[in-house]
């Protein structure tokens, strides 16, 4: 996934982490072959960590000396999210610390088995649209870590443009918004005999938001009794 979620400089200096995806990459840096195993909660929590590999030599393991540069998701407050990250080689000052360009650049002399911990904040944002697209004027979204969510007729009911976010409280009270880890359950029956469209169980954990929010009856009056579950975009239906 070159370019995508990492890439390396032209230079072999510096290997840019732009998704914080669990996996292995593997790369060469400084004329060393360099392994980063990540471990990462997301989308629904902002807590993982990467674990670095070195080559080893018949003397042992081999410090290298490259640079570690990781993305700073605006999301997570842009530069301010460096505070979220820290490196076991800062402790005894093999490795440094700068930011710019939006990215966290850890830059010194690494040894295997080091470890980067993060731990990025995920509050809940309300974000108003454009008022100069017309059919999105008045309209907000509702942002959690990387991901939008949005309301379903199956929590709420018919008539979804009825569906009113109460801003005024929100923005009054954030904590009025509160987030929900469930786990969703999927599961989808067989087609045909061939076992067409079949879904084996499968538990996923996920994060829902429950909203203040109002319904505005046919004659136009408002209901604030109501408050609605607003489920992740990525939510599939079970059959």
């Amino acid at each position: 996934m070159q370019q995508y979620a990492y890439t390396v400089a032209d230079d072999a200096s510096t290997l840019y982490v732009h998704l914080y995806m669990g996996g292995v990459v593997s790369a060469k840096l400084g004329g060393s072959d360099v392994s980063l195993e990540v471990r990462a909660g997301m989308p629904w929590n902002g807590t993982g960590a990467i674990t670095v590999t070195l080559p080893s030599s018949d003397e042992g393991q081999v410090p290298e000396s490259f640079a570690l540069a990781l993305r700073l998701p605006a999301w997570a407050g842009g530069e301010s999210a460096a505070d979220s990250i820290h490196a076991t080689g800062e402790k005894d000052s093999r490795i440094t610390r700068t930011t710019r360009d939006g990215y966290l650049y850890l830059t010194g002399t690494w040894r295997d088995g080091d470890v980067i911990d993060f731990d990025f904040p995920m509050p809940v944002r309300m974000i108003a649209a454009n008022p100069l697209v017309r059919e999105d004027a008045g309209k907000v979204a509702f942002i959690r870590g990387p991901l939008a969510y949005c309301a379903e007729g199956t929590d709420n009911g018919d008539n979804l443009h009825l569906l009113h976010a109460d801003a005024e409280t929100i923005a009054a009270d954030p904590d009025s918004v509160k987030v929900n880890e469930i786990t969703f359950h999927a599961q989808a029956a067989a087609q045909d005999e061939r076992g067409l469209g079949e879904v084996e169980p499968v538990d996923l954990p996920m994060v829902t938001l429950t909203i203040p929010a109002w319904r505005e009856s046919s004659q136009g009056a408002a209901d604030k009794s109501l408050y609605a579950l607003w489920h992740n975009v990525n939510r599939r239906k079970s059959h």
